[in-house]
């Protein structure tokens, strides 16, 4: 299974409904449009989150704000651009709650094995996953910020150049030459690592 097709299990806490009555058609169709975006783009913003710096153990926190945020502000989205709403979201929230130190030990996501699978699997390619999780997480964190943004979007998430500079509101120039950036910043890491790899 591809890293983006992952389901994230996060814990959300949906806002509650507002004082309204229940027969109001406006309040439930935003209801029922806010449950529907939540439902399509949770893996999503668990996987920005993550990849944006978020520490595992608080992503279903800073997810939690990042759909709180939406629900404040559906009314001003435009449908169509829930997608890209939470993108914004998601990188504010990560940026706000700051760059963690990577954890060298982070236990392998609950998505990547279950636990029923880890007895049917060979302790070597567990070690294997962990160590390229550790250098892809290690990488990522020594790009500049506004380039891992472009970098997770079009290497990870397989957008076009095109939708991330649309997604981002930058210039196609501009997501070029971050790309670019990340990329350098990506080779000379595992350059590195791959050098440390050899002289031990």
């Amino acid at each position: 299974m591809r890293e983006r097709d992952r389901v994230w299990p996060l814990r959300l806490v949906l806002p509650a409904s507002d004082r309204v009555e229940d027969d109001d058609a406006e309040h439930a169709a935003r209801q029922r449009r806010f449950r529907a975006v939540v439902a399509e783009q949770v893996s999503f913003v668990g996987r920005m989150l993550r990849r944006l710096g978020v520490p595992d153990a608080d992503v279903d926190d800073a997810a939690q704000e990042v759909f709180f945020a939406l629900h404040r502000k559906l009314d001003n989205v435009p449908a169509g651009k829930e997608r890209a709403f939470l993108l914004g979201a998601s990188s504010h929230q990560a940026r706000h709650m700051g760059r963690m130190r990577i954890r060298h030990e982070r236990r392998l996501n609950e998505q990547t094995l279950s636990a029923d699978s880890t007895f049917h699997i060979d302790p070597e390619h567990l070690l294997r996953l962990r160590r390229a999780r550790i250098v892809l997480d290690d990488a990522m964190d020594r790009m500049p910020y506004r380039c891992r943004e472009v970098f997770v979007l079009h290497e990870l998430e397989e957008l076009s150049l095109s939708e991330v500079s649309s997604m981002l509101t930058i210039p196609l120039g501009t997501a070029k030459s971050r790309l670019r950036t990340a990329r350098e910043t990506f080779e000379r890491h595992l350059a590195r690592h791959t050098s440390h790899e050899q002289e031990g």
